[in-house]
């Protein structure tokens, strides 16, 4: 908290585009037996953005662009073929600015419906935990069977700059 303070991220009544602070822990357990697996990860992607929150360059999303671009190839999708996004965005405008570039940059053909959902707005800035929140709430979304579609994908960001994206599959979904 005291590091979202000396940053000027903490939110204030006069600072509505900010976080809250929180706690969140999670854990995945990695099996290579698909047969007993609750999703499939695909291989992350990486990427990094040179503006930030605390530079004058100006907002492209590239870096969150070039992680779901790596990480889509790697599972050999593209965008329109995800059926939710899952952020571990915790408030502040940039973030959500930065999915709408990702949309106008990538999206190649029309969707009807592409949700964006956000563990962190209800569990706070939550730091490192939020992504892998990202990924047991998509796990979660196949196992309760109200899922958007099979397939998610899910994305971490640091304000210093690195991005990561990852998909998620429900079981038996994975192409090999």
């Amino acid at each position: 908290m005291l590091e979202l303070q000396r940053a000027g991220r903490l939110r204030r009544p006069e600072d509505p585009d900010s976080v809250v602070p929180g706690e969140a822990a999670a854990c995945l357990l990695v099996d290579r037996f698909p047969q007993r697996a609750l999703a499939s990860l695909g291989a992350p992607g990486f990427g990094l953005e040179s503006a930030t929150l605390w530079n004058e360059l100006p907002h492209r999303a590239d870096g969150l662009v070039e992680a779901a671009a790596n990480a889509l190839a790697a599972s050999g999708y593209d965008l329109a073929d995800m059926d939710a996004r899952i952020s571990d965005a915790a408030g502040e405008s940039l973030d959500f600015r930065e999915q709408a570039l990702l949309i106008s940059r990538l999206l190649d053909r029309r969707k009807l419906s592409f949700p964006l959902l956000l563990p962190c707005a209800v569990l706070g800035d939550v730091g490192v935990a939020g992504p892998l929140c990202g990924v047991v709430q998509a796990i979660a979304t196949y196992q309760r069977r109200y899922a958007a579609g099979p397939r998610s994908i899910v994305f971490a960001r640091d304000h210093q700059g690195p991005r990561a994206a990852v998909v998620v599959e429900a079981p038996g979904e994975h192409r090999q």
